[in-house]
């Protein structure tokens, strides 16, 4: 399990968006939690009870790190969260383009409940006219989105990475050496056909 956190600010909303990646091909949204004007102590204590709740471990607890919220980051090093900064568009634009592309990929699993329909379906892209890229919801909240967006940011970091297991090389019957021009190793080079041209050069 992982978890997307969107603090809130003033009359927003707190989201924690639990998500079960099990399977990277169908991720789903187990758990949501959407409250407003609770206080910071309300939103760390739900945000500790679903880290110990779903044993997350270190990394799996994404929250928004703006303004205030490197200090609630801070506070929640017990659960060994991360934060991640909205400082400009290009930040923004990256867990946001994480989540276009699972649903795109239809890869995220969400209930038919309608604050998530609605949020999703009214936040949009507009450039400004200094050409800068706006991302926000055209009406409502976008709360729902910025937790689902970071949670999926998390699920696109790859968790396992695969070894390469070292064979026997096969054997190679030794040419003759030619005084004119250095002998070639005797082992064969996977990467020599990529450098061909530049040998010939």
């Amino acid at each position: 399990y992982l978890q997307g956190v969107d603090l809130a600010n003033r009359s927003d909303y707190f989201v924690a968006g639990v998500l079960d990646d099990t399977d990277p091909q169908a991720v789903e949204l187990a758990r949501m939690d959407r409250y407003q004007k609770k206080g910071y102590p309300f939103y760390k204590a739900r945000i500790r009870a679903n880290a110990e709740n779903y044993r997350m471990g270190r990394g799996r607890t994404l929250l928004d790190a703006t303004s205030l919220g490197e200090a609630v980051v801070q506070d929640l090093s017990d659960i060994e969260a991360d934060g991640y900064a909205f400082t400009g568009t290009t930040a923004k634009y990256e867990v946001v383009q994480d989540l276009a592309r699972m649903l795109a990929e239809h890869r995220l699993l969400l209930p038919p409940e309608r604050d998530i329909i609605d949020e999703l379906r009214y936040f949009e892209y507009e450039v400004t006219e200094s050409k800068r890229l706006k991302m926000e919801a055209a009406q409502g909240h976008d709360d729902i989105v910025m937790a689902l967006a970071l949670g999926a940011h998390l699920a696109a970091i790859p968790r396992r990475l695969g070894l390469m297991r070292a064979g026997a090389l096969p054997s190679v019957t030794p040419r003759p050496h030619s005084l004119s021009k250095p002998s070639r190793a005797l082992v064969p080079d996977p990467w020599a056909a990529l450098f061909a041209e530049e040998d010939d050069a």
